[in-house]
């Protein structure tokens, strides 16, 4: 994939991909079973890279992008993003390689009783290298996170006999997790032009020529028991609930070394005094010192259904759950301007409310299925950008903005209206509001006419990255060759509205609505009556249309987006053998 090019010419946003998953089944009985699944992938590639979506207004006394551009002499810049052109002149890369082995056994024990266990154990790195500051010049030479995690689970449960009056599933989960980011960045020649207010005066080089290292190191263990059961009331009415416990302890540290290189700068003094301090609040070492928290979180559902009549099934379910908090260990972050507490995230707990109906109809040849829900949410887990007192420098940080309402329906539809044919239709209204935001990242637009705003209230606003409406619909048709050959042709387009890609709302973070049509056929070859052989041809977005999935704010006013991937053909060979 190429959706974006270097000042140069070069091409970004490219994939280039190798993976291998293989499985292993072994069935010395009737009662046992054991399934080794082992997977690993790597890719190096330029994904990462974006285009301008918007050059807004900055506070008094800093530059823009834009002019801070044109002093350095670089490229002009542009935001129509649907050109999908990049001006960047710094390296744009990314190194990931992941590995996993996983184990599930199975015993079928008297009675009934099936008990399963599934061990795993998983590693990731990352090493990518980004040129942030969008421009043909180097005011960040390069940013990086080099990321490495390594994880082991055991899940162990138990399931009773069903076909009676009551089925159960009772059993325990347990986690570990150790990662480390080492965080890195490198000041461009232009970094002071770019990164300081115009108060400051150019030529000493206070940011550029700099190398940064930070460390980040997380450790998870986290446990939980839980169980669900199902009373079947009579043939038409069951009752469900479940519980879940989850026990969690996080132990972090942030750290970050003394800067390597740079200009030597002369004493300030008097007046000029302030200008000391700016070299050591950007890059100074800092520790976070040995952080930790602990949470039990609970989760519960009850619900119950009821079957109308054959063929058409009605439920209601409420529930609730949490998401674990944590730290921000992505580089120091926040944490020497704001302080260590604003590297810590608390959990986030909702509640949800759904009631629909599931059903078959026309001799099980049109399945409608929908339902409608209501979800609260509070403290509302977001990624944003927060500029530390004294940097012009956004960084990216996880924390909890406030309380979310979301309030919809869905629905399916699925109809087989002659022999081979399969049509199907889905849908989505999502209607997602801050319930409370008063303390919101302002966007760039407010610091239009000299406005200096610090935060917004978003209260009641709709929540960025949800879009109101949603639409699938496709079909395909399977006929026969012979009795081995067979060969299918199908189409599907996904349509959705507009949203907000970042959490100030801003008008430059709007993501347009867009929709994509997938094509495809391919041949089903059966070969010694079991073994399958598939071969089909693809086209994702076959219309070429050009998207956003993403905008955030960067430096100096500019906003960035992520595009989507061109048309892309191609085609799959699978086997399968029993």
């Amino acid at each position: 994939m190429t959706t974006a090019g270097f000042n140069d010419g070069r091409r970004v946003d490219s994939i280039d991909r190798d993976g291998i998953r293989g499985q292993l089944l072994w069935q010395p009985h009737g009662r046992f079973s054991l399934r080794l699944t082992g997977d690993y992938n790597s890719a190096v590639d330029t994904q990462g890279s974006g285009v301008i979506t918007g050059l807004g207004p900055v506070q008094a006394g800093s530059r823009t992008l834009a002019q801070a551009n044109a002093i350095a002499g670089g490229l002009p810049l542009s935001a129509d993003w649907q050109r999908y052109e990049s001006g960047i002149n710094d390296p744009q890369t990314s190194a990931v390689r992941q590995s996993g082995l996983s184990a599930e056994a199975d015993w079928t024990l008297p009675g009934g009783y099936r008990l399963t266990s599934i061990s795993a154990v998983r590693t990731w790195h990352s090493h990518p290298h980004n040129d942030p500051d969008l421009t043909s010049v180097s005011a960040v030479a390069d940013l990086y996170n080099n990321s490495d995690a390594r994880q082991a689970s055991q899940e162990l449960r138990l399931a009773s006999p069903t076909g009676g009056a009551f089925d159960y599933v009772v059993g325990g989960y347990w986690f570990w997790q150790d990662s480390q980011n080492h965080y890195t960045t490198v000041g461009g020649p232009y970094a002071d032009l770019f990164l300081l207010p115009t108060s400051v005066p150019l030529g000493y080089n206070f940011l550029g020529d700099i190398t940064s290292n930070s460390l980040g190191r997380v450790r998870t263990n986290s446990c939980a028991l839980f169980g669900q059961g199902n009373w079947h009331i009579d043939e038409r009415w069951d009752v469900t609930a479940g519980l879940r416990g989850t026990y969690e302890e996080k132990h972090a540290r942030v750290t970050r070394d003394d800067p390597i290189g740079g200009t030597a700068l002369p004493v300030f003094t008097g007046p000029y005094a302030s200008l000391n301090t700016i070299r050591p609040g950007q890059y100074a070492a800092w520790d976070s010192g040995a952080l930790g928290l602990s949470n039990f979180g609970p989760s519960a559902l009850v619900g119950t259904s009821y079957k109308l009549r054959p063929g058409m099934l009605a439920y209601v379910s409420l529930s609730h759950g949490e998401k674990s908090g944590g730290f921000n260990a992505n580089g120091v972050g926040s944490g020497p301007a704001l302080g260590v507490d604003s590297l810590r995230v608390g959990p986030e707990r909702a509640n949800n409310l759904e009631l629909g109906f599931k059903s078959t109809l026309w001799d099980r040849r049109l399945l409608f299925n929908a339902n409608a829900y209501t979800t609260r949410v509070t403290g509302y887990q977001a990624v944003g950008m927060v500029t530390p007192a004294g940097s012009l420098v956004p960084v990216q940080t996880l924390s909890n903005v406030g309380s979310v309402e979301s309030k919809g329906f869905e629905w399916q539809l699925q109809a087989q209206p002659a022999r081979g044919w399969l049509l199907n239709l889905n849908g989505a209204f999502n209607d997602a509001r801050y319930r409370s935001f008063a303390n919101a990242p302002v966007p760039a637009e407010a610091y239009a006419n000299g406005a200096a705003p610090t935060v917004q209230d978003l209260s009641g606003q709709r929540v960025y990255g949800a879009p109101r409406w949603t639409f699938n619909i496709g079909g395909s048709y399977r006929w026969g060759w012979s009795p081995q050959l067979s060969q299918t042709v199908a189409a599907n387009y996904a349509w959705r509205s507009e949203s907000f890609g970042y959490l100030d709302n801003s008008i430059y973070s709007r993501i347009p609505a867009y929709g994509l049509l997938n094509l495809s056929t391919g041949w089903q070859f059966t070969v010694q009556g079991t073994n399958l052989v598939e071969l089909s041809l693809w086209a994702r977005n076959a219309l070429d249309r050009r998207y956003l999935l993403a905008v955030q704010p960067t430096i100096q006013g500019a906003y960035l987006g992520s595009v989507g991937a061109p048309r892309t053909v191609g085609a799959t060979l699978r086997y399968s053998f029993v």
